[in-house]
C-alpha cells in the first residue's frame, strides 16, 4: 500500500504511542465503524515511530489520491493541530511515494529550462525588484526595468504587490516593459526575462496570463500562498512560471521546505524563498532546505530554480556561495537604491560575482 510519510514535532500531553495514535485517528479514520465493516483496515493513519517530542505517522495514499490540496488537508489538517493530544505540533517533513509523485507533471522549464532561454550556465542568476514598487506608471516602470536589465540583471520582476492595477493595467505593462527588455537585450548581447504578476482572485488567473504571453511577455509570477499552491496548473506552462513566497510566514506550522517541495510539484519553475540576513529571519540551514527541495531528486520531476533575497546587494552576494551556481539572488533595494541609478547598481552585482 502506497503511503505518505508525515514526521511531526511536538510536545506531547499524553503518553508518547498514546500522543501519536490519537493524531493518526483524529487524521484519518477517528470514526471508524460502519455497521460491521472496521474502515480501519484500509484508512487508517497508522504510526511508524513516537516520542514525547514528534512522531512519524504514515497516511493510506487512497484517503487523498494524487492530490497536494487533499493531502495538505490530512497530514496538514484539523486532525494534526486539534487532536488536544500534543501542543505546538509542527508538520516538518514529508516523504513522498512514486505512486504519488507520479500524477504531477512538475515544473515545464525548470533550472535547465530557464538556463536555456537565458543562455547563462556557469553563474547564479541576478533578478532585480524594480522599486518604487507600488504607483509607477507602466511607462516609468518599463524605463527602470530596462536600466537594471543593460546594468547586467538577467531578469526584473513586478513586487508582489504589484499585478493588473488600475494605475498600471498589466497588458501595458508587459508590452512596454518588453520592448525595453528587447533593447537591453540588443545592447548587451544577453537574454532576458521580465517576470510578470499574475496573482489575482482564481477565476482571473488564467485570463492574466494570456494578456502576458499576447503582449510578448515571457514569464509570470503567482504569490502561490495566497492563491493557492496549485494555482500552477490554472495556466498553460508556456513560459516560465515564480512563485513568491508572500503569506508563507503566517504558515508557521509547516515546515518551509515542505511548502517548497509541494511548489515544485505543483510546477513553478523558479520558487522564491526568504533570503539571508536579520530582515528576512532565515539562517544557512533553512535556505539550503528550501535549495534541496527545489534541486534535489524527485521522482521524474525537473528541478526547480531556487531564488532568495529580502535585503541582498552586491555587498551580500558572497553569502550565498555555499549553494552553488543553480541558484537566483533577488535584489530590490540593492539594485533600485543604488546612489548612482539602478544601471549602477546592476552593474555592482555583476562586478561582485565576477571578484568573487
Amino acid at each position: 500500500m502506497s503511503e505518505v510519510i508525515a514526521r511531526y514535532a511536538y510536545r506531547a500531553k499524553l503518553p508518547a504511542r498514546e500522543t501519536a495514535e490519537k493524531i493518526a485517528l483524529e487524521s484519518s479514520t477517528v470514526i471508524w465503524k460502519y455497521k460491521n465493516r472496521d474502515l480501519r483496515k484500509k484508512h487508517a493513519a497508522r504510526v511508524v515511530s513516537a516520542t514525547k517530542n514528534g512522531a512519524t505517522i504514515a497516511f493510506p495514499l487512497e484517503n487523498f489520491g494524487c492530490s497536494i490540496t487533499k493531502m495538505l488537508s490530512a497530514v496538514a489538517g484539523e486532525g494534526v493541530f486539534y487532536s488536544g493530544a500534543a501542543e505546538n505540533v509542527e508538520l516538518a517533513d514529508v516523504q513522498l511515494p512514486a505512486s504519488f509523485l507520479r500524477g504531477f507533471k512538475g515544473p515545464a522549464f525548470g533550472v535547465a529550462g530557464i538556463r536555456k532561454r537565458l543562455r547563462v550556465y556557469k553563474r547564479p542568476l541576478f533578478c532585480g525588484v524594480v522599486k518604487p514598487n507600488i504607483g509607477l506608471k507602466p511607462a516609468e516602470f518599463a524605463q527602470l526595468a530596462y536600466e537594471g536589465l543593460a546594468g547586467g540583471l538577467d531578469m526584473v520582476k513586478d513586487d508582489e504587490m504589484q499585478a493588473d492595477e488600475s494605475y498600471s493595467r498589466l497588458a501595458q505593462r508587459v508590452r512596454l516593459t518588453m520592448r525595453a527588455l528587447h533593447k537591453a537585450e540588443q545592447e548587451t548581447g544577453e537574454k532576458k526575462l521580465y517576470v510578470a504578476n499574475i496573482t489575482d482572485d482564481a477565476d482571473n488567473i488564467a485570463e492574466l496570463h494570456d494578456v502576458v504571453t499576447e503582449n510578448g511577455g515571457n514569464a509570470a509570477m503567482l504569490n502561490a500562498f495566497p492563491a493557492g499552491i496549485t494555482s500552477a496548473s490554472l495556466v498553460p506552462k508556456t513560459i516560465p512560471l515564480m512563485a513568491h513566497f508572500t503569506v508563507s510566514a503566517s504558515c508557521t506550522r509547516i515546515a518551509p521546505h515542505v511548502l517548497t517541495l509541494l511548489q515544485r510539484i505543483a510546477g513553478f519553475d523558479i520558487i522564491g524563498n526568504p533570503g539571508l540576513g536579520k530582515r528576512m529571519g532565515s539562517d544557512a540551514a533553512k535556505v539550503m532546505a528550501n535549495a534541496k527541495a527545489c534541486r534535489g531528486k524527485l521522482g521524474s520531476l525537473r528541478p526547480s530554480l531556487p531564488a532568495f533575497g529580502g535585503s541582498d546587494s552586491a555587498k551580500t552576494l558572497s553569502r550565498y556561495s555555499f549553494l552553488g551556481n543553480d541558484v537566483m539572488i533577488i535584489m530590490g533595494g540593492g539594485v533600485y537604491g543604488h546612489p548612482r541609478g539602478a544601471r549602477a547598481g546592476a552593474e555592482s552585482v555583476r562586478d561582485a560575482w565576477l571578484r568573487r
